[in-house]
């Protein structure tokens, strides 16, 4: 995952809409039409039970960061993964200087590890 502008990933993920089978969740906040946070994710091995999701994109307008909406999306996208895959792998990759998506998922728990394909990115991986 990257620190990536909201309207940057919308228009990315329309553009990738019929090469990549993909999964947007769109966080707005309350009372508003204002997109907050938004988390795009594919399902690994389609069509297989137990293969799990893979996070290609998280992204928090920079109006409201550090207000708590990557705990809420996170906490929302895991949930939602466990309850249609149960003991599913879920993965994604950081970038080794995204310090605050590195510091949100170690609130979940989840340990960072170097990647052997990407040097500059850490592999995050859990079991929902």
């Amino acid at each position: 995952m990257w620190q990536l502008e909201v309207r940057s990933l919308l228009r990315d993920l329309e553009l990738w809409r019929e090469t990549v089978d993909r999964h947007v969740l769109v966080f707005r906040e309350p009372d508003s039409e204002d997109i907050a946070a938004v988390l795009a994710y594919r399902d690994l091995l389609p069509g297989y039970s137990n293969s799990g999701f893979f996070v290609y994109a998280l992204a928090v307008d920079a109006r409201f960061r550090r207000k708590g909406y990557g705990t809420t999306v996170l906490a929302a996208a895991l949930e939602s993964f466990s309850c249609k895959c149960p003991g599913c792998r879920v993965t994604w990759l950081v970038h080794q200087d995204n310090e605050p998506c590195i510091a949100l998922s170690e609130r979940f728990g989840v340990a960072a590890e170097p990647s052997s394909e990407h040097p500059d990115y850490l592999v995050l991986s859990t079991t929902v």
